[in-house]
């Protein structure tokens, strides 16, 4: 119950920020931001396009009259939907890009504003700046931020060329609703997306414990069969291409049967755990280390040049195995010392067999071999007509 509202928590998002409480979620939406204002922002720019284009051609051709030169919009039109759209290094900043090319229009619109007529003719730019903040992919904080400082700059730049102030306040009967019903529409906008990608995200995270759970045992989350038969595969073609074979360890604890009656199967599982535990830091990181169940193990260990390698690497489990295992009584207000043994039996590839079946099922008889010789021991399966194992040398 507590995991369920820890995951819970994690996809919530703080009402006024818009940031994810979780803060690798916070830094994993950051991350996909980008491509995602990228991809909304391509239809607006080439919009822009054309309307510039056709601005110009009705300015030229005298059917408008407007103070603006167009060839240096036009140029700066065009480097602009180049970094936007081109520039790996604008993408991966492109909320920063954004705000700093509303700042550069604004400064483009504000060179022409020299008296009262021209902030009238250019006052709807600068409303549309202030209104374009909240639509084009920025943030809410970052597009209301930057729509207070557009209108900043403006009253600033009014007060300091000494124009009609009272412009400005009849026009906030339009910009004040025109800003408060935008920074709504953008505070929607962007929660909406922090949902959406929350409720991917979940489902990504549902997906891969899915699939961990499918190919994981869940007591010891070491590799499951079907986990440990894609691997042995791999194993099986990588061995026949380089030439190379490798050795498959079948590990039984012995009479573990009697730590589950004496201390109950809680113990014993927290038992499984710790030799699970064990039994990955004896292995190097190509290695498998799989439980095919109860107290069975099985190793796959890579690159084993003979028998003598892969007769180290069965002394080095034997020995983890063997290692007093701890388990804190938190109840009782002390600690056992649990002591477990095994026997192991060996197969190598290609010798003893090329799948899985075989290799298993020929480590598995000679692990028998092993416990029926005196337990704690370990053997190999010698593939002959008798099918013996030969008992590996006394440490």
């Amino acid at each position: 119950m507590a995991e369920s509202e820890a995951e819970n928590n994690r996809y919530r998002i703080n009402p006024f920020s818009l940031h994810y409480v979780d803060e690798a979620l916070e830094r994993a939406y950051l991350q996909h931001a980008p491509a995602v204002v990228t991809r909304g922002l391509q239809p607006l720019i080439f919009m822009l396009v054309p309307l510039l284009l056709l601005v110009a051609v009705l300015d030229f051709s005298g059917v408008i009259t407007t103070p603006v030169d167009w060839p240096t919009v036009g140029l700066f039109a065009a480097i602009l939907i180049w970094l936007l759209l081109m520039t790996s290094v604008v993408k991966r900043f492109i909320e920063p890009s954004l705000i700093l090319t509303f700042l550069a229009f604004e400064a483009v619109l504000l060179t022409h504003v020299d008296s009262d007529e021209d902030l009238l003719v250019f006052l709807p730019g600068f409303i549309n700046l202030i209104i374009l903040g909240h639509f084009v992919g920025l943030r809410f904080t970052h597009g209301l931020g930057t729509s207070v400082l557009v209108l900043m700059i403006l009253i600033g730049a009014v007060i300091e060329k000494d124009l009609d102030l009272s412009i400005l306040g009849h026009a906030s009967l339009f910009l004040i609703p025109a800003l408060v019903v935008a920074s709504s529409v953008g505070y929607t906008i962007d929660k909406q997306r922090r949902r959406l990608f929350a409720q991917v995200s979940q489902m990504a995270s549902e997906r891969v414990e899915h699939e961990k759970m499918a190919l994981h045992d869940p007591l010891t989350d070491l590799p499951n069969r079907s986990l440990l038969r894609e691997r042995m595969e791999q194993s099986v073609a990588r061995a026949k291409r380089q030439n190379g074979q490798f050795a498959v360890l079948f590990v039984d604890l012995d009479d573990f049967k009697s730590v589950n009656d004496s201390y109950g199967h809680g113990i014993g599982d927290k038992v499984l755990r710790a030799l699970a535990d064990n039994l990955l830091k004896q292995v190097r990181g190509e290695d498998t280390v799989a439980r095919l169940g109860g107290d069975e193990f099985v190793i796959l260990s890579e690159q084993v040049i003979d028998e003598n390698s892969a007769r180290k690497a069965a002394d080095r489990i034997q020995k983890a195995i063997s290692q007093p295992i701890v388990i804190n009584l938190k109840e009782r207000g002390d600690e056992i010392h649990i002591n477990v043994t095994c026997s192991i039996g060996i197969s190598l590839c290609p010798r003893d067999g090329d799948t899985l079946d075989d290799l298993i099922s020929r480590a598995d008889h000679a692990m028998y071999t092993a416990k029926r010789g005196g337990k704690s021991t370990a053997r190999f399966f010698r593939d002959s007509e008798s099918a013996k194992s030969a008992e590996l040398p006394a440490r």
